[in-house]
């Protein structure tokens, strides 16, 4: 712990590979299928114009904003305060690239109902970023959302696909966006092999075992998306959000491999935060050319506003990676 914390410290800067690039049993997403079917996938970002390197998935609801998972941003000075969003990014490698575009967060928001617990299975567990400027070439994707009236019919089949940069126990890593396919399953069966804490507002799936691994999102995965195929379009129905303790894909008895939190049950939510009627958890303003994180409420062991150094913030990446990836029964991705 304490090397990897000097090196983290004293390296030169450069792209951080600490994720090494993989949902468990995925396969690569083309330029083209990225830009067709998954137009508004994004990637976040830490980035302090020294340290760089991804952290959670999300997709855009538009140019200015970006949906994700609560607990990626909770409690994390640091990531609010550095974060930018890649839009449409295929190669991690490509980050730094002209072409990309990437703008800073402004904005935070998660529900009041929101709880950082894992043994509570994270409920409401959905958080929506607004960005500083607009994201380049990005449009209205709200089509692409189940934000529908009465939503759309979820049924146990095995046409769903998830989709993110996030870790593999396989020991072939990559830079490319990975997708694998997913079959939902019931509320029931979640709650058997996570106890009796998944409520009808997350999506829970299994995945198909191929060798010694099966198809789910992975650590780094937060916050990305779970698609249905929808008439002629994939629609974004849901947020990743955890799965089992243990290496991803491979789940210890039981078949279940990640858990999603349902949009279509927040729609409310995000109807009035983008209409400008909730106030936002954390917000990043500029002083005298110094950029600040102000916080609308308190969360344990956080400080108040104020910038965030280099050293603290490379401290928040490690223990907050160390946070984020191993729990008691289940594991946040």
């Amino acid at each position: 712990m304490k090397k990897f914390f000097l090196l983290l410290v004293f390296s030169s800067p450069v792209l951080s590979d600490t994720i090494s690039s993989r949902i468990a049993n995925g396969s690569d997403v083309s330029g083209t299928r990225l830009a067709n079917d998954f137009p508004s996938f994004g990637s976040l970002f830490v980035d302090n114009g020294v340290t760089v390197g991804t952290y959670c998935g999300g997709t855009f609801i538009n140019d200015q904003w970006v949906l994700t998972a609560a607990h990626c941003i909770y409690d994390n000075d640091g990531y609010m305060l550095h974060t930018k969003v890649a839009y449409q990014l295929r190669d991690k490698s490509q980050y730094s690239s002209n072409t990309i575009s990437k703008p800073r967060a402004l904005e935070f928001y998660y529900p009041d109902n929101y709880i950082d617990s894992e043994s509570l299975g994270l409920p409401n567990d959905i958080a929506l970023i607004k960005l500083e400027t607009s994201a380049s070439g990005a449009s209205d994707h709200r089509s692409l959302f189940d934000l529908s009236a009465s939503g759309i019919t979820l049924p146990l089949t095995s046409n769903y696909v998830a989709i993110g940069h996030g870790d593999t126990e396989a020991t072939t890593t990559t830079n490319i966006l990975q997708e694998t396919n997913l079959t939902k399953t019931t509320t029931t069966k979640c709650n058997n092999a996570f106890q009796p804490n998944v409520t009808d507002n997350q999506l829970c799936f299994i995945g198909a075992l191929s060798g010694a691994y099966r198809n789910g999102a992975c650590s780094g995965d937060s916050g990305g998306p779970v698609y249905r195929k929808y008439g002629g379009s994939f629609i974004q129905v849901g947020v990743t959000s955890f799965g089992p303790d243990g290496e991803c894909g491979v789940t210890g008895g039981t078949e279940v491999t990640s858990v999603y939190t349902k949009i279509h049950a927040h729609k409310s939510w995000i109807d009035s935060v983008m209409a400008g009627s909730v106030t936002p958890k954390a917000y990043v303003k500029t002083v005298n050319g110094q950029r600040q994180l102000v916080k609308n409420t308190q969360t344990a062991n956080s400080d108040d506003g104020g910038s965030f150094g280099l050293i603290p913030l490379l401290l928040s990446l490690l223990l907050f990676s160390c946070r984020r990836f191993i729990c008691d029964t289940r594991k946040l991705i």
